[in-house]
């Protein structure tokens, strides 16, 4: 199905998606508020318009995206708007199907996760780009009655590309709040709890519910509920003798019950199995290897304390 036939909208696919509406999302209203909006969504990419796709994202200086073939994240709305400007002049005939999704809604924040299966062809070259797994990451907050889309986070399992010109943009302030600190720690938490492999620090970071979800490099699919998630993690890590990290860039927002971090990292690793390479890795030192891990985390306060509910992370370009 051709999603940039305007006359074949995006919300007839909707049907056919399995999304399964956790049971703490909020009225039918609301849902279906979110529902166009991401239609919109998805119409403004496979129809490549800049403009509708500006009427979808909220203008401000803390949205963010992360695209498969980014170096780093793009922040603020001038910088993902040019991101989608230059991922729009890259590719043409795009068709996009859904394959599967998950909602969940908080008061006036929304994160949902896609599965889709992405064809389109290189306009320099012509050559076709199918690309049957995607995994998205996706956070909609109401603004004025409207849902807008504030961050994206979007890559292919398994596919580390060289960066082209996709690395991210400067950013000209920083718009981290002070509302943020809070969160800001507890995204620390998590990070140096994996880095150590201290699962019992991690799990005390976690909310342990069956609607928490992670979206780790190498798995295909998302991953569901916190015992999974859990296991999914420690066999993510279990490859590695010793790591250490370096947070290259870090932005928070909170807005109110929920909060979201956008994070770029460099991981460096020695591996169980030294022979395994990777054409994303590049030699730190003797012994060593450095990743690009852009991350996403989304945390729910709860006690007035900040549980994390969904974890994306993938490899990028060196």
């Amino acid at each position: 199905m051709r999603l940039s036939n305007r006359k074949c909208p995006v919300v007839g696919i909707w049907a056919l998606l399995l999304f399964n509406v956790a049971a703490h999302t909020s009225t039918a209203r609301q849902y279906s508020d979110i529902r166009q909006a991401d239609n919109a969504f998805y119409d403004a990419w496979t129809s490549r318009d800049l403009y509708e796709m500006g009427q979808v994202w909220r203008q401000a200086p803390y949205v963010s995206a992360i695209h498969p073939a980014g170096t780093d994240p793009f922040i603020g709305w001038d910088n993902v708007k040019e991101s989608w400007h230059r991922a729009f002049g890259h590719n043409r005939d795009i068709n996009i199907n859904r394959k599967a999704g998950t909602l969940h809604v908080r008061g006036d924040v929304a994160w949902l996760i896609d599965w889709i299966r992405y064809e389109a062809v290189q306009t320099q070259t012509g050559q076709p780009i199918l690309m049957p797994g995607l995994i998205g990451t996706k956070i909609l907050e109401k603004v004025d009655g409207q849902w807008r889309v504030v961050h994206y986070h979007l890559h292919l399992p398994g596919f580390a590309p060289f960066p082209q010109d996709h690395a991210g943009l400067s950013v000209a302030t920083n718009p981290r709040g002070t509302r943020a600190e809070q969160l800001r720690k507890a995204a620390g938490r998590v990070n140096l709890a994996a880095t150590k492999g201290d699962w019992s620090a991690y799990s005390s970071v976690w909310a342990h519910e069956p609607y928490v979800s992670a979206i780790l490099p190498d798995a295909r699919i998302p991953i569901f509920g916190w015992e999974r998630v859990k296991q999914s993690s420690q066999e993510s890590t279990s490859r590695h003798t010793h790591t250490r990290s370096e947070i290259r860039y870090s932005v928070e927002h909170d807005a109110g019950a929920i909060g979201w971090v956008v994070q770029a990292i460099n991981y460096y690793h020695q591996h169980h199995h030294e022979a395994e390479s990777y054409r994303h890795m590049e030699t730190h030192s003797a012994g060593w290897n450095t990743e690009n891990v852009l991350v996403t985390e989304i945390f729910e306060k709860s006690d007035n304390e900040w549980r994390l509910v969904h974890y994306h992370s993938h490899r990028g370009p060196p």
